[in-house]
């Protein structure tokens, strides 16, 4: 009976450990030591301010940091840190970082010791990713690990931090890339294949290649959705370029390994493609043709539409056909919308 207990008891366990395991891993220690391994790591702190006896703060522990998109994003981004406020060296900090209500989640650079982006209260794991790479656009680190690259620091962990630094702050960095990844001896190491996710910028690079030879080894390390999403946003890089020089086999190659990767949003992907590509065609009914077929099935609202229905007009010869389909639109969208400012817009401009 006392074994049959203990092994309840084991599996209870594992079970919980296994749950915690797909969220956030908050740092065990002080501030102060948070700090140290937040500047070793060069990465922003993240720092959950509650109370003991807030809701939302529990909320927050129990249903949106344990969530496996909110760890992942957490996890690979910053030293996470939880502090009671009103106990230990809670007092203290608050001081330093004043908050009018509970939960506040501050994001701290740990070279200045100063707030990079806070948000007040609760929130769903979207909003919280959402915020996180507000703060991620804010901290800019990319100077000071350029010059250690510079003076010959060319470790893995030093390329991986200083090519996300730069990608985050659109700074060029695929000849630091290219480089690193030209020397490397053993392409399957941890932080080399971290170059190569961070690295895939387009579909026609090095990077890419690397990522789809190694992608088991990769998902292993970042998980199914973090190759998937890069892949689809090298594509989404890759059509300007397509664009720029009118290269119809590169847009089929983007099309087909986006539609490939089963996202989403493939059918107005492939819309937003041909629009992409079309802007830069020196036929301007076919730009103009794609631009509202974009528009008209991919449009998130009435007012989004709307208004680049009008701005599209602005540069459509008259009485065309895309003309006569954008003005069939706004009669549309108008006898079915409940909204005053949309229905206002689409009155003023007929």
């Amino acid at each position: 009976m006392k074994f049959r207990h203990f092994l309840s008891l084991v599996l209870i366990l594992s079970l919980n450990f296994s749950v915690f395991g797909q969220g956030i891993n908050f740092f065990h220690g002080t501030f102060d030591e948070a700090v140290k391994e937040a500047k070793a790591k060069n990465k922003l702190i993240f720092m959950d301010a509650y109370a003991s006896w807030c809701g939302p703060c529990k909320w927050m522990s129990s249903t949106v940091f344990t969530t496996k998109e909110v760890g992942d994003f957490h996890n690979a981004n910053f030293i996470n840190l939880k502090v009671d406020m009103e106990k230990g060296e809670g007092p203290s900090l608050r001081s330093k970082y004043p908050l009018r209500a509970y939960p506040t989640l501050f994001w701290i650079d740990p070279n200045s010791g100063k707030k990079v982006h806070e948000f007040v209260g609760g929130a769903p794991p979207e909003t919280l990713i959402a915020q996180g790479n507000v703060a991620l656009k804010g901290f800019d680190s990319s100077a000071e690990l350029k010059k250690k690259y510079d003076e010959g620091n060319h470790d893995p962990e030093t390329v991986y931090a200083l090519i996300k630094s730069m990608n985050r702050q659109g700074i060029p960095s695929q000849k630091i890339i290219n480089d690193y990844l030209l020397k490397a001896k053993d392409k399957t190491d941890t932080f080399t294949l971290k170059i190569i996710h961070e690295g895939t910028l387009g579909i026609d690079s090095k990077a890419f290649e690397l990522l789809t030879a190694n992608r088991a080894k990769i998902t292993s390390l970042l998980g199914k959705s973090a190759v998937t999403e890069k892949i689809g946003e090298a594509c989404r890089n890759s059509l300007n370029r397509a664009a720029e020089f009118q290269d119809k086999s590169m847009l089929k190659a983007i099309k087909d390994i986006y539609s490939s990767e089963k996202l989403s949003d493939i059918p107005c992907f492939e819309k937003e493609a041909d629009y992409v590509f079309n802007s830069k065609s020196p036929d301007k009914a076919l730009n103009a043709e794609s631009s509202f077929d974009f528009i008209k099935s991919c449009s998130k609202d009435e007012t989004t539409a709307v208004n680049k229905l009008m701005d599209l007009n602005n540069t459509t010869p008259a009485g065309s056909k895309t003309s006569k389909n954008i003005k069939s639109l706004l009669v549309k969208i108008g006898k079915k919308s409940k909204d005053e400012t949309v229905l206002g817009k689409i009155a003023e401009w007929f």
